[in-house]
């Protein structure tokens, strides 16, 4: 799988390049030549009963073709260590999931995979031979490099998880979606990847004024009109609230 900038003026790259890089030459932001195969019911029926960790690690597996298969483990498991990582909780008839803070403990070790490949070349650029400690700074949280924001789609894939492994909804039902603006991008790349959410919920989010990444997500009508049929006020589905 290659990545592409966002404003198409530089070359695709492997893996490992949009790794490394928070944007591309042209300034643009890589994203994923094309979208792998949606996740189903069967998907979050394994992915229920696994650790937010290993949860990552198959998110990330799937954007992280022809490279060796432990290294989306190593990166789930070092950043999210503990299995009880992730809670869903029940207070005045609303559902709470508190992860947004943690979404980006994975970032690290992406960085300094990709950092590492880069500058080594193989076997280290298909991820063989390498021993990440993810200590590497982030500046700041942002979704400027895909791993980032692929992080914070496994926000809404956790929670929804949390939600089935804890019988308040049933496998394959639909949800909505409260969250703050900064969500929003993640959220619909979240749906877009086969997440059943119905609505989301985000009174003050300016729609005239899209981020690049959200704006490269719908730039055909179709995907636009789905965009815009996602934002509405809460209906019947039970509603998540992302803190």
């Amino acid at each position: 799988m290659n990545y592409i900038s966002t404003r198409g003026k530089s070359e695709a790259v492997e893996v490992a390049y949009a790794a490394a890089s928070l944007k591309a030459p042209d300034g643009g932001l890589y994203v994923p030549e094309r979208m792998p195969r949606k996740i189903n019911d069967d998907d979050i029926i394994c992915l229920a009963w696994l650790s937010h960790g290993r949860r990552t690690a198959y998110l990330y597996g799937k954007f992280m073709k022809n490279v060796n298969i432990a290294l989306p483990a190593m990166i789930g498991d070092r950043a999210f260590p503990r299995k009880d990582d992730v809670t869903i909780e029940l207070r005045d008839g609303k559902y709470y999931f508190e992860m947004w803070q943690k979404a980006l403990q994975s970032l690290p070790f992406v960085l300094e995979y990709g950092k590492i490949a880069t500058e080594k070349g193989s076997p280290y650029i298909y991820g063989y031979d390498l021993d990440l400690k993810g200590d590497l700074p982030l500046e700041k949280p942002n979704d400027d490099n895909w791993f980032g924001l692929l992080s914070q789609v496994l926000c809404f894939v956790s929670a929804y998880c949390e939600m089935a492994l804890k019988t308040h909804i049933k496998i394959g039902e639909w949800i909505n979606l409260e969250i703050d603006c900064e969500m929003v991008t993640a959220a619909f790349y979240a749906k877009e990847l086969g997440l059943k959410i119905d609505k989301i919920i985000c009174p003050k989010f300016d729609e005239e004024r899209l981020p690049e990444r959200l704006l490269y997500a719908v730039q055909t009508p179709e995907a636009l009109q789905r965009f815009k049929d996602t934002f509405g006020p809460a209906n019947d589905n039970k509603t998540i609230i992302i803190k």
